[in-house]
């Protein structure tokens, strides 16, 4: 058997010397599409209102939360350390704080990392999730002007050779390192080798937009958005990204993104400006607050594979192992959440998932994780229609996951989180 998979570093799930780690609110600013309503502000404004709306939220007291764990994935320079500096944003300045990365994982990562915290008694109460503002990403000059200004020394008659198209910034790189192409690319290796049309891709995507609006419309996203106030005096309450009337006719009109590709822009995640927080207690915390948690932290699981099986295929890597750890399997499940990526990339996922012969050649037990019931799968749309701020992503389907938990009277919902670095990531809920 080859399995393929490396895996992260040791996890404890379970119940610690301050008991389990409770999952007791989150919320989230609203998602806005690069370059709109959100791009006059830092990814450390969009966290403090987002950490701030679920201090509010829960009148927690001063002191009363001793963590700050937030994530980002384009870090500006300025800002090299989120969580920190958004504890003291809010006048925390005795709060510890620190950042985290795990690309469009980093969520979940700051959400485990903050768990271990809790688990070993080194703090009681945590606020964790991350914020990304692309549209205000860090950009880097050309590789041009780059030897020219380090070439020159102070000397500015070095620099009269420069030319305007020099200083150009070059665009961010949105490539894989040990490839050399790029997440879409992988995405659409992987749905030629599952057999995923750029037919299924779309009506995935309009999946997406379509449970995305019916959540919205009635009221369980709502509960979760923290309204942010613009410099104008702008409200801002909603996300602007989910199309009502999305259709694969509306979406086959669409160009794919590479010639004769299989991916648009309709079925990929857009992106995003956004901020998440997300409330985690010890048990003996929570038993002192009175309060009553969302949901409790049963397992995780954060993975690397061999890029040669799927950049984007993590999840299933990181399922099998997390549910293993909780003890469960996918038929226990009362929900799941992928995150969307790329629709195409979920598809490519829920085949994995059910391929025996995947499972035999690559996961660990040689059993694989099972049909997944439409019902139970990313039941109020996902990062397609709502959009995707790297680091917010993890916090939003924590919170969203939890919330649709308690709303149906379910016990056990799982999340699987693609990564960049050919990553996974698995987190397993269980009902309060």
């Amino acid at each position: 058997m080859n399995t393929s998979v490396g895996n992260g570093a040791a996890t404890t799930s379970g119940s610690g010397v301050n008991g389990r780690v409770a999952i007791v609110d989150g919320c989230r600013t609203p998602f806005q599409k690069i370059g709109t309503q959100f791009a006059g502000l830092t990814h450390l404004e969009l966290a403090e209102q987002a950490v701030r709306g679920v201090v509010e939220r829960n009148e927690l007291a001063a002191g009363e939360a001793t963590s700050v764990v937030l994530g980002s994935v384009y870090v500006p320079l300025a800002v090299p350390y989120l969580g920190r500096q958004t504890a003291m944003a809010l006048g925390w300045d005795g709060v510890d704080g620190h950042s985290a990365e795990c690309a469009c994982a980093t969520g979940a990562r700051t959400t485990v990392d903050a768990a271990y915290q809790l688990l070993t008694g080194e703090h009681q109460v945590a606020i964790t999730g991350g914020a990304e503002s692309l549209s205000q990403r860090p950009l880097e000059l050309g590789d041009s002007a780059r030897e020219a200004l380090v070439g020159a020394r102070g000397d500015v008659g070095a620099l009269l050779d420069v030319t305007l198209r020099d200083l150009l910034p070059a665009p961010p790189s949105v490539t894989e390192p040990y490839s050399g192409r790029t997440l879409l690319d992988h995405a659409e290796e992987m749905m030629v080798e599952w057999g995923v049309s750029r037919q299924d891709a779309d009506a995935f995507a309009t999946r997406s937009h379509k449970r995305a609006a019916a959540a919205w419309a009635d009221g369980r996203i709502e509960q979760e958005i923290v309204p942010v106030t613009l410099a104008d005096g702008e409200v801002v309450r909603e996300d602007n990204l989910v199309r009502p009337d999305s259709s694969p006719e509306l979406l086959a009109r669409l160009r794919a993104v590479r010639p004769d590709g299989l991916l648009t822009a309709g079925s990929a995640s857009p992106l995003t400006d956004g901020a998440s927080a997300v409330l985690l207690m010890s048990e003996r915390a929570l038993e002192r607050s009175g309060r009553t948690p969302l949901a409790f932290l049963r397992a995780w699981s954060f993975t690397g594979q061999d890029p040669a099986l799927g950049a984007l295929i993590g999840p299933v890597f990181a399922l099998n192992e997390a549910l293993g750890r909780a003890g469960l399997t996918v038929a226990q499940l009362d929900l799941l959440d992928l995150h969307e990526a790329f629709s195409g990339q979920v598809l490519s996922n829920l085949r994995a998932m059910a391929s025996e012969e995947f499972a035999q050649r690559h996961l660990p037990g040689e059993r694989r994780l099972g049909e997944v019931p439409d019902a139970i799968l990313n039941v109020n749309g996902g990062s397609v229609a709502l959009g995707h701020p790297f680091g917010a992503t993890g916090g939003r389907l924590i919170t969203q996951s939890a919330n649709e938990l308690r709303r149906r009277g379910g016990r056990y919902a799982a999340i699987g989180i693609c990564a960049g670095g050919s990553r996974g990531a698995a987190l397993v809920l269980e009902a309060a």
